[in-house]
């Protein structure tokens, strides 16, 4: 991901560091999704808030893509049907 300085930096979005469990991980997200959530910023800073939350987004996102685990412990679901 560009601009998150690789691995180290997708942590240091949230937070965390590079070894912490998937519970921390999880748990630095969530607060810092509320945190930074644009509907929960009010009228001043809506563009800043909605940048910084897809920040946030994407370094979680790229966490769990570094560890080749899922969220939640399992595989995504994907639907067979057509």
């Amino acid at each position: 991901m560009a601009g998150c300085g690789g691995k180290d930096g997708l942590y240091a979005v949230l937070g965390v560091s590079s070894d912490c469990s998937d519970a921390e991980l999880r748990s630095a997200y969530r607060k810092l999704a509320m945190k930074w959530h644009p509907d929960k910023c009010g009228s001043g800073g809506v563009e800043a808030a909605k940048a910084r939350f897809h920040k946030i987004q994407a370094a979680y996102a790229g966490c769990w893509r570094h560890t080749g685990r899922h969220p939640g412990g399992h595989e995504p679901h994907t639907s067979t049907r057509k």
